[in-house]
């Protein structure tokens, strides 16, 4: 099954630089996995190249990096021109697998790297599932 939305919503707080208005964009993909985190590949693969595809879409040049934080996952961006991050910070101890952040370029002249993607592949929580075989 897969599903995405898309939000707009409003930061209660002041954020300096940016507006009070912004919009989340999440997917969401569910299903078993065969072993050896398959799955989880396959699909951050997946989700991976509709966010960049989405950026070009919008009129931008898509630019991904992924930290790698389970050499599993090393062949999730391959095609994707991502550029290897390791020395991200965030969200280590947090995700797992890998983490990545989508930027997008403007084509026009324009220099400025906007972050627009923030994420990991998300696993089921354990206790919500109904195969209780032990995960690696």
């Amino acid at each position: 099954m897969r599903l995405a939305t898309i939000q707009r919503v409003v930061r209660a707080q002041p954020f300096p630089g940016g507006s009070a208005h912004f919009t989340l964009f999440g997917l969401a993909t569910a299903g078993r996995d065969s072993g050896d985190l398959a799955f989880e590949r396959l699909h951050a693969a997946e989700h991976l190249s509709l966010l960049t595809r989405a950026v070009r879409a919008a009129g931008a040049t898509p630019e991904v990096r992924v930290t790698l934080l389970d050499p599993r996952f090393s062949r999730v961006s391959e095609g994707l021109d991502a550029v290897d991050d390791p020395g991200r910070k965030s969200g280590r101890g947090y995700y797992s697998g890998l983490c990545f952040k989508v930027y997008a370029r403007r084509r026009r002249g324009g220099r400025r790297r906007l972050r627009r993607l923030d994420g990991p592949p998300a696993r089921q929580p354990q206790g919500t599932v109904t195969d209780q075989r032990p995960r690696p």
